[in-house]
């Protein structure tokens, strides 16, 4: 009987070879984050919370860091509700940065840890028949009563800490024609800690008066 050859020996990649191989994954993903990231925010995300909210909503410019999992968020605008003509757009600010926690990603969330607003400004409205503009879902019953609210921060996202620095609340009070100024509003939530007790702190500019909450 005749012997069959022999299979020629399986090929391996060279040591050199394979030391590339993570070197090249880590490029790829800190290409595709730092590109795909913004792409995400100002397109998809963003007109997923307009729709949430009934608004339009526009990012100017969106950074996001892969090494160090910085977010920055730039010139992000809420508009108006177009189903009321008298309706002001809702809010604006100047810079939303924050940290990615790596944790929430893997159970297919997003949590911004420390997360700082730079110049918010905020329109709020209350309307002649008691309802405010606040994310209203349906409208308001006699004296704003059977209102229900929409959420502003979708499902998958949460926040842990707050700073909020130079914000202006406008709110006009279409009820009684009057308009109240809330500005220089600087604000610290910081994030739960269950080893110590950190509470809030609050100042602003309400009208005139000087507001402390310490």
């Amino acid at each position: 009987s005749t012997s069959r050859p022999a299979p020629p020996p399986a090929r391996t990649l060279p040591y050199p070879a394979l030391l590339l191989i993570p070197v090249a994954l880590f490029l790829l993903y800190f290409s595709a984050a730092s590109q795909l990231v913004p792409i995400l925010i100002k397109g998809p995300l963003a007109t997923q919370l307009g729709r949430q909210l009934n608004r339009p909503v526009s990012v100017a410019d969106v950074s996001f860091a892969p090494l160090s999992l910085r977010l920055e968020i730039k010139r992000l605008a809420i508009g108006p509700d177009p189903s009321r003509k008298d309706d002001s757009g809702l809010c604006t600010a100047a810079v939303f940065s924050g940290r990615v926690l790596p944790t929430s990603l893997l159970a297919g969330k997003v949590a911004l840890e420390d997360l700082h607003i730079e110049q918010p400004t905020g329109n709020l409205v209350r309307y002649r028949n008691g309802s405010y503009n606040i994310f209203p879902d349906r409208p308001a019953g006699k004296n704003g009563k059977g209102t229900s609210y929409r959420t502003l921060l979708p499902p998958w996202l949460s926040i842990q800490g707050l700073q909020l620095t130079d914000g202006t609340i406008i709110f006009h009070d279409k009820a009684t024609g009057r308009e109240h100024h809330i500005r220089q509003i600087q604000l610290a939530l910081p994030a739960p800690d269950p080893e110590k007790t950190v509470a809030p702190t609050l100042s602003a500019v309400i009208n005139s008066s000087p507001f402390f909450l310490h």
